[in-house]
């Protein structure tokens, strides 16, 4: 899959292909989805700097959330776009109002970003839309490792298309309960359905 490179202006400054499966990040792409929904995939300044390979990386968490989309939802995420972004803000929430601020208006679905901005006080963070917005859906996610950022992308992506919270302690075993979010990779059957 070939994804542009894009500086925080918007600005293509170059293109990555990402192959078949990186055994580091498990990366394995299956269209199987019938619904694509684009994605412009951003690390903050904080991110970039803990890890060389940031474009790799982030691009692998949106396709590990991905598996669970096309299987339970068919939806599939096409990562068209990776770039660079500076994170301000003295909460989880702020940054995130942040990083709609300064990417509203791009023409993508989804614009998802990845922080390890010490300020990010939650595991991620994202608007609940009860319709598909009218410009692109939000949220961020706090620099976990790989597997449990993914884990929590797959949260914050249900929550942009509109599911709630299970409450905790309901015994409702699904990825959008905190009792079971880092543990499942499913939705139960209130959540089958998406907006």
């Amino acid at each position: 899959m070939t994804t542009k490179v894009l500086d925080e202006s918007g600005k293509q400054v170059g293109s990555r292909t990402f192959k078949g499966q990186y055994r580091r990040f498990n990366f394995n792409k299956k269209s199987t989805g019938s619904q694509k929904v684009t994605v412009y995939a951003v690390a903050d300044a904080q991110y970039r700097a803990k890890y060389s390979d940031w474009q790799t990386r982030i691009v692998s968490i949106i396709e590990q959330a991905d598996v669970t989309f096309n299987r339970d939802h068919d939806v599939d995420f096409v990562v068209q776009a990776v770039g660079s972004w500076t994170s301000s803000g003295s909460n989880a929430e702020q940054i995130l109002s942040n990083l709609a601020r300064s990417f509203d208006g791009r023409g993508y679905d989804f614009v998802t970003g990845f922080t390890a901005n010490p300020n990010f006080d939650a595991g991620g963070i994202a608007y609940v839309y009860n319709s598909a917005p009218s410009g692109s859906a939000f949220a961020v996610n706090l620099d976990q490792g790989t597997a449990n950022t993914a884990k929590a992308a797959t949260h914050e992506y249900g929550h942009n298309f509109g599911l709630p919270h299970d409450p905790q302690g309901s015994g409702i075993v699904c990825l959008m309960n905190y009792d079971y979010s880092y543990t499942v990779d499913f939705f139960d059957a209130a959540h089958k359905k998406i907006k």
